[in-house]
């Protein structure tokens, strides 16, 4: 089995480049992989334009050099250009192997969209789902919606994969906000919430999309109890920062998505609190190593409180989804889907 895998790699500052290395890895041990990234992926056997209308014939050239047997591409639906509207990858779904879509990306609703890229999303997730051969998604409810949505036989779910470290560790009240900072993120609502909970201390660490927001945050953060470092970090002091934490906080107004920094937080072994966000409280409900509050300072500050309080009942959920989700289990359940499809 040889499977082509369509993604940003490393060294890229993107949270999906990391995550597909972690694939590969694991993947690699257990079939073949031809990594296939954009022209910043250096990392990568190949690198494409993800952007041009030539990727169908540069895909089909790779497909014949390296005699693949799958096309796996993890679709964000920017990645492929906004322009262009992604009939550049429509187009390339057309191949003579069958093609999977990981939709890293399920749009419950367009929340925040105008009314023309609402109508632009809705008709590139109908048409990836009428196009690939599989799609795969992360959550049993995402699978689920989408199966519904477009009537499809074609939808499975796989966990997103995580690392597994020695979880032991003693509790001293640290919080931790981990990953880019954008306005759907909610880090605002955070830092409020700290001002309820002196005995806590809250690090935050991630890179700003927005400098305007950049400029406010700055001045929120000038709090005793609030320490910062913007800015991306290595692999290694992303993990010494979660072995380092008590709780993850992910308080987001907005997320189509699985977390990866969720995801890190249970490869460390510890318990998040979530916002009732889109898809990011489906794996914390589901598997129970965390709390789900609502979108305001009061409900996340009570949150925190509740988790440290009952700190030690979160650790079933956390061994539970750690044994569903590690990238070991994770690259397996892919081969057993990708000999389904040859």
């Amino acid at each position: 089995m040889k499977v082509g895998i369509i993604s940003k790699f490393m060294p890229e500052k993107d949270g999906i480049a990391i995550y597909s290395e972690n694939l590969c890895r694991e993947l690699s041990k257990i079939c073949k992989v031809v990594k296939i990234g954009d022209l910043k992926s250096e990392s990568a056997d190949y690198k494409v334009n993800f952007k041009s209308f030539r990727l169908k014939s540069q895909l089909q050239r790779i497909i014949e050099k390296e005699q693949l047997d799958v096309l796996h591409i993890q679709y964000i639906a920017a990645y492929f250009g906004r322009h262009t509207l992604n009939l550049n990858l429509l187009q390339s779904l057309g191949q003579k192997i069958p093609v999977v879509n990981t939709m890293h990306e399920v749009h419950y609703n367009y929340e925040g969209y105008n009314f023309l890229r609402k109508k632009a999303m809705a008709f590139l997730e109908k048409e990836i789902v009428r196009k690939s051969r599989m799609i795969i998604a992360h959550t049993p409810q995402q699978k689920a919606f989408l199966a519904k949505k477009y009537d499809a036989k074609n939808v499975t779910c796989i966990c997103h994969g995580l690392e597994l470290f020695d979880v032991s560790h003693k509790k001293s009240n640290k919080i931790l906000f981990f990953g880019k900072i954008s306005r759907k993120k909610g880090l605002e609502m955070l830092i409020k919430a700290m001002k309820m909970l002196p005995e806590y201390h809250l690090k935050i660490i991630g890179s700003f999309v927005d400098k305007k927001q950049e400029k406010q945050i700055r001045k929120m953060v000038d709090v005793p109890n609030i320490s910062f470092k913007f800015g991306w970090v290595s692999n290694k002091e992303r993990w010494k920062q979660f072995r380092e934490a008590d709780l993850l906080v992910l308080p987001y107004l907005q997320a189509q998505y699985q977390s990866g920094p969720l995801h890190n937080a249970v490869s460390v072994g510890i318990p998040v609190v979530v916002t009732n966000a889109g898809a990011l409280p489906e794996m914390v409900e589901h598997f129970k190593f965390g709390e789900i509050v609502e979108k305001n300072p009061k409900a996340v500050a009570n949150g925190i409180k509740k988790t440290m309080k009952n700190y030690d009942q979160y650790k079933k959920g956390l061994a539970a989804y750690r044994k569903e989700a590690n990238w070991k289990k994770t690259a397996e359940n892919h081969l057993e889907l990708y000999k389904k499809l040859c």
